[in-house]
């Protein structure tokens, strides 16, 4: 039996959102399953905020596959207020994913 990801549910910060919380049973905290077919954005932001924090990145590009409202996010956007060392957002093909930084070029010497 294979796993798509390590985490069944993913442990959301303190602040909840009312209108998710009724569609799940258990006090907010939302599935993996729900995320994948959730249309609220907040809810989707703050689970890759989360997934961000935790590096659980199989996960969080499963996320940008599988749901079609996470593309909806602005790119720059989300690298300004999810920052990361190794790692940035983008668009590819009209999907967000999560890639490597590449070494920026001001440390390349030019011989003249």
């Amino acid at each position: 039996m294979r796993y798509l990801c390590k985490f069944n549910s993913i442990e959301m910060s303190k602040t909840k959102n009312p209108s998710f919380a009724k569609q799940t049973p258990y006090n907010g905290q939302p599935t993996l399953e729900e995320l994948y077919t959730t249309d609220d954005l907040s809810v989707l932001k703050r689970a890759i905020t989360e997934l961000t924090t935790k590096q659980d990145y199989k996960t969080l590009n499963t996320l940008f596959r599988r749901n079609p409202n996470a593309s909806k996010f602005d790119s720059r956007t989300l690298n300004e207020d999810i920052p990361q060392s190794t790692k940035r957002f983008t668009k590819r093909n009209g999907k967000l994913c999560n890639v490597s930084r590449t070494v920026p070029k001001a440390h390349v010497w030019v011989r003249k």
